[in-house]
Protein backbone atom coordinates (compact mmCIF):
# COMPACT_ATOMS: atom_id res chain seq x y z
CA UNK A 1 0.00 0.00 0.00
CA UNK A 2 2.46 2.06 0.87
CA UNK A 3 4.82 1.86 -2.71
CA UNK A 4 1.95 2.03 -4.83
CA UNK A 5 0.98 5.67 -3.70
CA UNK A 6 4.09 6.80 -3.69
CA UNK A 7 4.10 5.94 -7.89
CA UNK A 8 0.48 7.82 -7.76
CA UNK A 9 2.14 10.64 -6.29
CA UNK A 10 4.53 10.58 -8.76
CA UNK A 11 2.75 10.14 -11.96
CA UNK A 12 0.51 13.27 -10.69
CA UNK A 13 3.19 15.56 -10.47
CA UNK A 14 4.70 14.41 -14.00
CA UNK A 15 1.40 15.43 -15.75
CA UNK A 16 1.43 19.01 -14.11
CA UNK A 17 5.01 19.55 -15.15
CA UNK A 18 4.18 18.30 -19.00
CA UNK A 19 0.64 20.38 -19.09
CA UNK A 20 2.60 23.43 -17.30
CA UNK A 21 5.45 23.04 -20.57
CA UNK A 22 2.34 22.67 -22.93
CA UNK A 23 0.87 25.76 -21.94
CA UNK A 24 4.38 27.75 -21.84
CA UNK A 25 5.18 26.74 -24.98
CA UNK A 26 1.33 27.82 -26.27
CA UNK A 27 1.98 31.29 -25.00
CA UNK A 28 5.39 31.52 -26.21
CA UNK A 29 3.85 30.62 -29.66
CA UNK A 30 1.39 32.93 -29.39
CA UNK A 31 3.39 35.74 -28.45
CA UNK A 32 5.62 35.54 -31.15
CA UNK A 33 3.41 35.49 -33.54
CA UNK A 34 2.04 38.49 -32.71
CA UNK A 35 5.37 40.28 -32.84
CA UNK A 36 5.73 39.06 -35.76
CA UNK A 37 2.71 40.37 -37.46
CA UNK A 38 4.08 43.48 -35.52
CA UNK A 39 7.27 43.65 -37.69
CA UNK A 40 5.36 43.17 -40.53
CA UNK A 41 2.96 46.34 -40.36
CA UNK A 42 3.71 49.26 -42.73
CA UNK A 43 6.61 51.75 -41.36
CA UNK A 44 4.49 55.00 -42.77
CA UNK A 45 1.87 53.62 -39.93
CA UNK A 46 4.03 55.91 -36.96
CA UNK A 47 4.11 58.86 -39.80
CA UNK A 48 0.45 58.65 -40.57
CA UNK A 49 -0.33 58.77 -36.84
CA UNK A 50 1.62 61.62 -36.60
CA UNK A 51 0.17 63.94 -39.45
CA UNK A 52 -3.41 62.98 -37.65
CA UNK A 53 -2.36 64.64 -34.72
CA UNK A 54 -0.83 67.76 -36.37
CA UNK A 55 -4.26 67.93 -38.26
CA UNK A 56 -5.78 67.93 -34.81
CA UNK A 57 -4.11 70.20 -33.57
CA UNK A 58 -4.47 72.71 -36.47
CA UNK A 59 -8.24 72.14 -36.03
CA UNK A 60 -8.38 73.12 -32.72
CA UNK A 61 -6.23 76.59 -32.62
CA UNK A 62 -7.23 77.55 -36.06
CA UNK A 63 -10.61 79.14 -37.08
CA UNK A 64 -11.86 79.66 -40.53
CA UNK A 65 -13.75 82.88 -40.11
CA UNK A 66 -10.20 84.36 -39.04
CA UNK A 67 -9.04 83.22 -42.70
CA UNK A 68 -8.15 85.87 -45.45
CA UNK A 69 -10.34 85.58 -48.20
CA UNK A 70 -9.71 86.63 -51.69
CA UNK A 71 -12.68 89.09 -52.34
CA UNK A 72 -12.90 90.69 -55.68
CA UNK A 73 -14.75 93.78 -55.78
CA UNK A 74 -16.83 94.73 -58.70
CA UNK A 75 -16.24 98.90 -58.61
CA UNK A 76 -13.78 101.06 -57.07
CA UNK A 77 -14.15 104.24 -54.59
CA UNK A 78 -14.35 106.82 -56.62
CA UNK A 79 -14.62 110.08 -54.66
CA UNK A 80 -15.33 113.40 -56.80
CA UNK A 81 -15.29 115.85 -53.90
CA UNK A 82 -12.75 115.21 -51.62
CA UNK A 83 -13.40 118.04 -49.60
CA UNK A 84 -16.86 116.86 -47.78
CA UNK A 85 -14.97 113.68 -46.70
CA UNK A 86 -12.16 116.02 -44.46
CA UNK A 87 -15.46 118.09 -43.15
CA UNK A 88 -17.17 115.47 -42.71
CA UNK A 89 -21.25 115.28 -43.27
CA UNK A 90 -23.54 118.06 -43.04
CA UNK A 91 -27.75 118.40 -42.35
CA UNK A 92 -29.13 119.13 -45.58
CA UNK A 93 -31.56 122.05 -44.63
CA UNK A 94 -33.77 121.75 -47.69
CA UNK A 95 -35.40 118.72 -46.70
CA UNK A 96 -38.66 120.57 -44.87
CA UNK A 97 -40.20 116.90 -43.91
CA UNK A 98 -42.13 116.89 -40.69
CA UNK A 99 -42.80 113.95 -38.91
CA UNK A 100 -45.35 113.01 -36.65
CA UNK A 101 -45.03 111.19 -33.35
CA UNK A 102 -46.58 108.07 -34.38
CA UNK A 103 -44.18 107.99 -37.82
CA UNK A 104 -40.92 108.25 -35.14
CA UNK A 105 -42.34 105.34 -32.99
CA UNK A 106 -42.83 103.24 -35.95
CA UNK A 107 -39.34 104.23 -37.11
CA UNK A 108 -38.30 103.34 -33.80
CA UNK A 109 -39.36 100.43 -33.62
CA UNK A 110 -38.45 98.97 -36.88
CA UNK A 111 -34.28 99.97 -35.89
CA UNK A 112 -35.36 97.81 -32.88
CA UNK A 113 -36.21 94.99 -34.63
CA UNK A 114 -33.49 95.55 -36.95
CA UNK A 115 -30.99 95.78 -34.03
CA UNK A 116 -32.53 92.15 -32.13
CA UNK A 117 -32.22 90.12 -35.66
CA UNK A 118 -29.07 91.41 -36.70
CA UNK A 119 -25.92 88.74 -37.15
CA UNK A 120 -22.28 88.87 -38.38
CA UNK A 121 -21.91 87.98 -41.59
CA UNK A 122 -18.21 87.72 -41.25
CA UNK A 123 -18.33 85.79 -44.91
CA UNK A 124 -18.23 89.30 -46.65
CA UNK A 125 -16.06 91.23 -44.35
CA UNK A 126 -13.29 92.60 -46.22
CA UNK A 127 -9.76 91.53 -45.02
CA UNK A 128 -7.67 93.78 -42.54
CA UNK A 129 -4.94 94.43 -44.78
CA UNK A 130 -7.53 95.83 -47.49
CA UNK A 131 -9.46 97.60 -44.34
CA UNK A 132 -6.33 99.65 -43.47
CA UNK A 133 -5.32 100.22 -46.72
CA UNK A 134 -9.13 101.92 -47.20
CA UNK A 135 -8.19 104.14 -44.12
CA UNK A 136 -4.72 104.87 -45.62
CA UNK A 137 -6.04 106.35 -48.68
CA UNK A 138 -9.18 108.37 -46.87
CA UNK A 139 -6.22 109.84 -44.28
CA UNK A 140 -5.06 113.41 -45.10
CA UNK A 141 -1.99 113.06 -47.31
CA UNK A 142 -3.47 109.49 -48.33
CA UNK A 143 -3.61 108.69 -51.90
CA UNK A 144 -7.12 109.57 -51.94
CA UNK A 145 -6.80 113.18 -50.34
CA UNK A 146 -3.80 114.64 -51.84
CA UNK A 147 -5.48 117.77 -52.49
CA UNK A 148 -7.23 118.13 -49.12
CA UNK A 149 -5.33 121.21 -46.88
CA UNK A 150 -4.93 120.75 -43.37
CA UNK A 151 -4.65 123.62 -41.73
CA UNK A 152 -4.27 123.72 -37.68
CA UNK A 153 -6.82 126.34 -36.46
CA UNK A 154 -4.40 127.91 -33.74
CA UNK A 155 -1.86 128.88 -36.16
CA UNK A 156 -4.46 130.19 -38.84
CA UNK A 157 -6.71 131.77 -36.24
CA UNK A 158 -5.70 135.04 -33.79
CA UNK A 159 -6.22 133.84 -30.12
CA UNK A 160 -8.65 136.89 -29.69
CA UNK A 161 -10.70 135.58 -32.28
CA UNK A 162 -10.60 132.14 -30.99
CA UNK A 163 -11.42 133.53 -27.80
CA UNK A 164 -14.30 135.43 -29.30
CA UNK A 165 -15.47 132.16 -30.89
CA UNK A 166 -15.60 129.78 -27.38
CA UNK A 167 -17.32 132.47 -25.67
CA UNK A 168 -20.34 132.38 -29.15
CA UNK A 169 -20.16 128.56 -28.56
CA UNK A 170 -20.57 128.50 -24.80
CA UNK A 171 -23.78 131.05 -24.83
CA UNK A 172 -25.47 129.15 -27.90
CA UNK A 173 -24.84 125.82 -26.40
CA UNK A 174 -26.34 127.01 -23.11
CA UNK A 175 -29.33 128.15 -25.09
CA UNK A 176 -29.78 125.58 -26.89
CA UNK A 177 -29.46 122.70 -23.93
CA UNK A 178 -32.49 124.44 -22.89
CA UNK A 179 -34.19 124.44 -26.35
CA UNK A 180 -34.28 120.79 -26.89
CA UNK A 181 -34.73 119.88 -22.93
CA UNK A 182 -38.43 120.76 -23.71
CA UNK A 183 -39.00 118.02 -26.26
CA UNK A 184 -41.31 116.01 -26.06
CA UNK A 185 -43.82 118.95 -25.25
CA UNK A 186 -46.39 117.66 -22.73
CA UNK A 187 -47.23 120.74 -20.51
CA UNK A 188 -48.30 123.96 -20.68
CA UNK A 189 -44.99 125.03 -19.03
CA UNK A 190 -43.18 123.60 -21.95
CA UNK A 191 -44.62 125.07 -24.56
CA UNK A 192 -44.18 128.72 -22.91
CA UNK A 193 -40.68 127.67 -22.25
CA UNK A 194 -39.85 126.60 -26.09
CA UNK A 195 -41.61 129.58 -27.43
CA UNK A 196 -38.98 131.81 -25.13
CA UNK A 197 -36.15 129.73 -26.44
CA UNK A 198 -36.94 130.26 -29.61
CA UNK A 199 -36.85 133.80 -29.53
CA UNK A 200 -34.25 134.00 -27.65
CA UNK A 201 -32.27 132.26 -30.04
CA UNK A 202 -33.40 134.38 -33.14
CA UNK A 203 -32.20 137.13 -31.27
CA UNK A 204 -29.11 136.05 -30.42
CA UNK A 205 -28.91 135.25 -34.27
CA UNK A 206 -29.99 138.51 -35.15
CA UNK A 207 -27.52 140.37 -32.52
CA UNK A 208 -25.04 138.79 -31.51
CA UNK A 209 -23.86 136.11 -34.18
CA UNK A 210 -24.55 138.53 -36.92
CA UNK A 211 -22.43 141.41 -35.61
CA UNK A 212 -19.71 138.13 -34.88
CA UNK A 213 -20.07 137.06 -38.58
CA UNK A 214 -19.81 140.28 -40.19
CA UNK A 215 -16.25 140.90 -38.06
CA UNK A 216 -14.99 137.99 -39.67
CA UNK A 217 -12.44 138.45 -42.89
CA UNK A 218 -13.04 136.39 -45.85
CA UNK A 219 -10.73 133.65 -44.67
CA UNK A 220 -12.42 133.37 -41.55
CA UNK A 221 -15.93 133.45 -42.69
CA UNK A 222 -16.02 129.94 -42.18
CA UNK A 223 -15.92 129.54 -38.44
CA UNK A 224 -19.63 131.09 -38.13
CA UNK A 225 -21.12 127.90 -40.21
CA UNK A 226 -21.69 125.64 -38.01
CA UNK A 227 -23.14 127.95 -35.34
CA UNK A 228 -25.52 129.32 -37.92
CA UNK A 229 -26.43 125.71 -38.40
CA UNK A 230 -26.91 124.78 -35.05
CA UNK A 231 -29.18 127.75 -35.24
CA UNK A 232 -31.09 126.75 -38.15
CA UNK A 233 -31.44 123.15 -36.78
CA UNK A 234 -33.65 124.06 -33.70
CA UNK A 235 -35.69 126.81 -35.58
CA UNK A 236 -36.85 124.24 -38.11
CA UNK A 237 -37.66 122.05 -35.39
CA UNK A 238 -39.52 124.49 -34.01
CA UNK A 239 -41.66 126.22 -36.59
CA UNK A 240 -41.84 122.02 -37.79
CA UNK A 241 -43.52 121.57 -34.08
CA UNK A 242 -46.26 124.99 -34.69
CA UNK A 243 -47.41 123.59 -37.79
CA UNK A 244 -48.68 120.50 -35.39
CA UNK A 245 -49.99 122.41 -32.88
CA UNK A 246 -51.93 124.44 -35.57
CA UNK A 247 -52.85 121.61 -37.31
CA UNK A 248 -54.23 119.89 -34.26
CA UNK A 249 -56.16 123.10 -32.98
CA UNK A 250 -58.30 123.38 -36.24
Amino acid sequence: AFGSSDIDGQSTSSSNAQLLKQFNHQSYVILHSGEKRNSEKDPNDKELKNDKKKIKLREAVSYEELQGQDTSFGSKLSLRNTQVYAQGPTVPMQDNTVLSQSDIEIASQHFQSQLKNWSANLAQCISSDAACKAVNDLSPNGALMKSVLQVNLSQSVSQSLQDDLKKHYFALTELLRHFWSCFPIQTKGLEEKVERMANAILKYKSSNLQRFKNTLSGEHSHLADHLMEMINIAIQKYKGWQDRQRITRT
